[in-house]
């Protein structure tokens, strides 16, 4: 693209609009996708927390499976409360 008063070559500037939003898609993407791999690996980490608690306050392993995954199913939008 030129850098003086002319106007730009259609094509040229179609080309480097389609460029640059392109990649801006593809960077909003990765950084949606890192986002939601970070919250969900909070949740994981909550509803291992929770289960360890349960077991320590005395209810079984299969019963603090199915809280800690009651809340994860809660926490991460899956299932309703």
């Amino acid at each position: 693209m030129t850098m003086n008063n002319e106007m730009p070559d259609p094509d040229e500037f179609a080309k480097n609009l389609d460029d640059l939003t392109g990649n801006m898609a593809d960077a909003m993407r990765d950084i949606a996708y890192e986002l939601a791999v970070a919250d969900a690996k909070k949740v994981i980490d909550r509803a291992a927390e929770i289960r360890q608690h349960a077991v320590q306050k005395g209810f079984s392993s299969t019963e603090a499976g199915t809280i800690a995954l009651d809340f994860w199913g809660v926490a991460s939008g899956l299932r309703d409360e």
